[in-house]
C-alpha cells in the first residue's frame, strides 16, 4: 500500500507543478508598451494659488493674490477663457488661478489662468 501511495503522491505534485507553471509565466510577462524601468508620472513641482487679484505691478511683472506675490517671466503661460493671454489682461479684483514654484525668496509663476475657473468634469452627451 505504501509503495503505490508514494508514486501517486509524487505524480500528483508533479502534475500540480506543471499546471501552475504557465500561469506564473503569464503573470510575469509585460504588456505591450510597458516598461519596468519606465519612470512614474512626475508630480508637479509647483504650488497652486487661487483668489482675487489684490495688485498688479507691470513694471516688476508681479501679481499679488491675498498675501502672496508671484513674479512672472517669459516662460509664464497665461490663459484667458481657453485662449492665450498676457500680464496686461490681469486686472485688480479679477479671479485668477496661479501655479507657481518657489525660487529662494521669490515665487515664480509657471502658469496663470485669468478669470473664473471653467466649468469642467462634465462630458458632453452625444445625441
Amino acid at each position: 500500500m505504501k509503495k503505490t501511495l508514494l508514486p501517486i503522491a509524487l505524480l500528483g505534485l508533479l502534475a500540480t507543478a506543471i499546471a501552475i507553471a504557465p500561469t506564473q509565466t503569464f503573470a510575469q510577462e509585460k504588456k505591450a508598451g510597458e516598461s519596468q524601468d519606465a519612470p512614474k508620472k512626475k508630480k508637479r513641482d509647483g504650488l497652486p494659488l487661487a483668489g482675487k487679484v489684490a495688485a498688479v505691478d507691470k513694471a516688476a511683472k508681479s501679481i499679488k493674490v491675498g498675501e502672496t506675490t508671484v513674479v512672472t517671466n517669459d516662460e509664464t503661460q497665461f490663459r484667458k477663457q481657453g485662449g492665450s493671454g498676457s500680464l496686461d489682461d490681469v486686472k485688480v479684483g479679477e479671479e485668477v488661478g496661479i501655479y507657481y514654484k518657489k525660487d529662494g525668496d521669490k515665487n515664480i509663476a509657471l502658469s496663470v489662468r485669468i478669470g473664473p475657473r471653467p466649468e469642467g468634469g462634465e462630458k458632453k452627451k452625444k445625441e
